[in-house]
């Protein structure tokens, strides 16, 4: 998992809970980048071809993300 040219992604949270963000590293470890609140939004800068996972606070696997060439919206839902 090499890292591309640098973009960014929004991840929108659209549940009724805080949902949690974490980056995939060159290792498969995931790395923790914060929390989303319910109804809010936030703006990652990353590259192509780094992976994210998002997840509820206590674990459990939501949905997983890559980048695009050009700035994209994650939604959680």
């Amino acid at each position: 998992m090499s890292g591309g040219a640098a973009t960014a992604l929004i991840f929108r949270n659209e549940r009724k809970a805080t949902v949690r963000v974490y980056w995939v590293d060159h290792s498969g470890e995931l790395q923790n980048y914060g929390d989303v609140s319910p109804g809010d939004s936030r703006r990652q800068g990353t590259y192509l071809g780094h992976p994210w996972v998002v997840t509820t606070e206590d674990g459990t696997g939501l949905v997983c993300f890559l980048p695009t060439a050009a700035e994209a919206t994650a939604v959680v839902r």
